[in-house]
Parts: structure tokens; C-alpha cells; sequence
């Protein structure tokens, strides 16, 4: 079998790939490794900038025309595969790439919507602002310094 070339993943999306690595790790699984849930996808952009955004989108739809155009000039071996990612552990086709781009764009798109949804069910006060309430009564009981 022919070893096709190595791609390497760009900074953000190799973050992106690597969060949602859930299932096992990908030197055991390969991309059985990975969940691309939208769940997984939003938290990621979430704890990464603070809120889902057209702007974040925007960055995220450069991003994945970016993968997109880089490995649509890779040549296939003659088994068909046109690339490894080797921090995903795992050869990819033509369609394998299409698939993988589809999917994180689905969720991608599907991301706003979970943020939107965790912050209509978050509980009513958060634990840390409770807590802070606490401190604030607590240090006006305690003697000046």
C-alpha cells in the first residue's frame, strides 16, 4: 500500500478535531475517536470565544474552505486515499474528507441553537454568583484592617 501524503491540520481546526475526541484516543480508534456533535462543536467555540457569533461562524466557514481547497490539491496513491492526518491517526479518501467537511459544518451551523438553548435552561442564579453574594456579606461583618 502506498502511504499518502501527510496534512497537516491547521492551529484552529486541529483544536477543534483534537476537542472532540471523546470515544477513545486516536492512536487506538482512529476517527472512531471523534464525535462531531454539534454539542461537542458549540462547546468548543464557546469555551474558545465567549459566544457563537455570525463573525465566529465566518471564521469557522474560511476555516473549513480552506481544508477544503488544501486537500483538493493533494494527488490520491493508487489505493484511492489522498491524505493521512496523522494526529487523527487516520487515511482519508476523497469522500472520507467530503464526509468529515459535512459533518462539522452541520454542526457548525447547529452550534448557535445549542447556545441558545443552554442559556434558556441554565439554572435561574449561577453557583459562582451566589457565592460571591455570600463573600460580599461576609466581609462586611468582619473587622476593618
Amino acid at each position: 500500500m502506498t502511504t499518502p501524503a501527510a496534512y497537516q491540520l491547521s492551529e484552529p481546526l486541529a483544536g477543534l478535531i483534537s476537542y472532540c475526541e471523546k470515544d477513545c484516543v486516536a492512536a487506538c480508534c482512529g476517527i472512531c475517536a471523534f464525535i462531531f456533535s454539534p454539542l461537542h462543536v458549540a462547546s468548543y467555540l464557546c469555551t474558545r470565544t465567549g459566544g457563537i457569533t455570525s463573525a465566529v461562524l465566518a471564521v469557522w466557514e474560511a476555516e473549513m474552505a480552506k481544508f477544503e481547497r488544501e486537500t483538493a490539491a493533494l494527488i490520491p496513491t493508487p489505493e484511492g486515499f489522498v491524505c493521512v492526518i496523522e494526529s487523527m491517526n487516520q487515511y482519508f479518501t476523497r469522500e472520507d474528507l467530503a464526509a468529515l467537511v459535512a459533518e462539522l459544518r452541520h454542526s457548525l451551523a447547529a452550534a448557535p441553537e445549542l447556545q441558545a438553548l443552554s442559556d434558556e435552561l441554565s439554572f435561574p442564579t449561577p453557583t459562582h454568583e451566589v457565592v460571591q453574594g455570600s463573600w460580599e456579606r461576609i466581609k462586611k461583618t468582619l473587622p476593618a484592617e
